[in-house]
C-alpha cells in the first residue's frame, strides 16, 4: 500500500524534472567528446627484395614520402648503423652476412625534418634467413669400442682427466657418474630425487651443471667429488648443456640454443640452427669442440656441427651404422651422447640404453676441411 502511494507523488515528480531539464536545453542532447586522431605516418616502407634469404643475400628497402614536398631525410638507423642525408625512393641494401640465421626483426628509424619540425618514425622489417651452402658430410670411423651400462638412459657425457662423465634419465633413475671407460666400473654416483628427469651435463670452472627435462630446474656439482653446490633455474625444457666462450649453452629440444651467465643464469642471447633449406630442430646433447658446437638430433643418428655464431649447420655426421650393426639389444633406443678426448682428438659416442660405447674420428667426406685441432 505505502508502495503504491510513493509511487503515485514519485512518478510525476520526476516527469516534472525530466520537462523542465529538456526545455533548458532546447531539446538537443550533448554530444560526446570525439576523441584526439592519431598523427599520420609520413613514410612508407616498400621491400624490393625477398624476404627469403640466406647469407649471401641483401635485404633490400626504399622509403617514400607521404607528406608534402618539403619533407626530407635527414638519416635513417638500421639497428646499430646509421646512414646519412639520403634522398626518397634511394635503394638501401644491407648485407645479411653478419646476422644470425631464423626468423628475424629488423629495427629501423628515420630522422625527418620538414621546415623547422623535427619528426621521427619507427618502422621494423621480417624476414626469414638461412645458410648459404649446405652443410659438408663428414665420416667417422670406429677407433675402439667399450662396454657401457644397458641401464643407463644416457642424456648427457663428458670427457675429464681420462673419465667419462654420464648423466642418464628417466625418473627414479636419474643419476650422475663418475666412470672408467676402460672397465666401465663407476668411480662415483649420485643421483636425483625421484622426482626430476635428469637430462644433458658441462662442466665450466670445477663445476659440473645437470640439466632436468620439465622441472626448469638444474643442478650444480663439485666436479672433483659430486658434492652438491646449489640449483639454477631456466624457462624452458631442459635437453642438451655445453658452455662457449664462458657461457653455458641449453638445447629445449626446439632448434633454438641460449646462452646463460653461469654466475647469476640470466639469458644474454640465443641463436636458431638452420641449414641452406630448413631449421634443425629437436636438438638434444650438446659438445663444444674447437670453437663449434656438436648436437645430437633426437630421433635420428645424426651429429650436427654448429656454428655457434650465427647457428648455421656447417656440417654433420651420420652416425646411422653404429646403430644398425653394432647394437642389437632390442631394448636400446636413439643415439645420444658425445665426448671429446683432445688428446686423441676422438669422440666418445653412445646411446640410450645401449650396451657400448664408441670411440671414433670424425673426418671431413668429399670436401677435405680440418674440423678440429689436432
Amino acid at each position: 500500500m505505502m508502495w503504491k502511494i510513493w509511487n503515485s507523488f514519485l512518478i510525476p515528480a520526476l516527469g516534472l524534472i525530466c520537462g523542465a531539464v529538456w526545455a533548458c536545453t532546447g531539446g538537443v542532447k550533448e554530444k560526446a567528446a570525439l576523441p584526439r586522431s592519431k598523427a599520420l605516418a609520413r613514410t612508407s616502407l616498400s621491400v624490393l627484395s625477398s624476404r627469403e634469404l640466406s647469407t649471401e643475400d641483401s635485404l633490400v628497402f626504399l622509403f617514400k614520402s607521404k607528406g608534402s614536398s618539403s619533407l626530407r631525410i635527414d638519416s635513417i638507423r638500421v639497428d646499430s648503423d646509421l646512414l646519412d642525408g639520403l634522398p626518397w625512393e634511394q635503394q638501401i641494401a644491407i648485407p645479411m652476412d653478419s646476422f644470425p640465421l631464423g626468423s628475424r626483426q629488423l629495427g629501423i628509424r628515420i630522422f625527418l625534418s620538414e621546415d623547422s619540425l623535427q619528426i621521427v618514425e619507427n618502422h621494423s622489417l621480417s624476414f626469414h634467413l638461412r645458410a648459404a651452402h649446405p652443410p659438408l658430410s663428414y665420416e667417422y670411423e670406429i677407433v675402439d669400442v667399450y662396454l657401457h651400462d644397458p641401464e643407463a638412459y644416457t642424456q648427457g657425457l663428458f670427457l675429464y682427466q681420462g673419465f667419462i662423465y654420464e648423466g642418464t634419465g628417466q625418473k627414479g633413475h636419474s643419476r650422475l657418474r663418475k666412470i672408467n671407460y676402460h672397465t666401465g666400473d663407476i668411480s662415483m654416483e649420485t643421483a636425483l630425487d625421484d622426482a626430476y628427469f635428469g637430462e644433458g651435463i658441462t662442466y665450466l670452472d670445477d663445476k659440473i651443471y645437470q640439466l632436468t627435462w620439465k622441472s626448469q630446474k638444474g643442478f650444480i656439482y663439485d666436479l672433483h667429488n659430486l658434492d652438491s653446490l646449489g640449483i639454477f633455474e631456466y624457462e624452458t625444457e631442459g635437453w642438451g648443456i655445453t658452455h662457449y666462450q664462458g657461457y653455458l649453452v641449453l638445447s629445449n629440444g626446439t632448434e633454438y640454443l641460449s646462452f646463460y651467465r653461469p654466475e647469476d643464469f640470466v639469458k644474454v642471447k640465443e641463436i636458431q640452427v638452420y641449414t641452406h633449406e630448413d631449421k634443425v630442430d629437436q636438438l638434444n646433447e650438446l659438445e663444444t669442440v674447437g670453437g663449434l658446437i656438436f648436437a645430437n638430433q633426437y630421433q635420428t643418428s645424426l651429429i650436427w656441427i654448429i656454428n655457434p655464431e650465427n647457428g648455421e649447420a656447417i656440417g654433420k655426421v651420420d652416425c646411422s651404422s653404429l646403430l644398425q650393426k653394432h647394437i642389437h639389444a632390442q631394448k636400446s633406443e636413439v643415439m645420444n651422447g658425445i665426448a671429446y678426448d683432445e688428446t686423441r682428438n676422438t669422440f666418445f659416442v653412445t646411446g640410450k640404453w645401449w650396451p657400448k660405447l664408441f670411440e671414433i674420428k670424425i673426418y671431413p667426406g668429399k670436401k677435405p676441411r680440418k674440423l678440429v685441432p689436432n
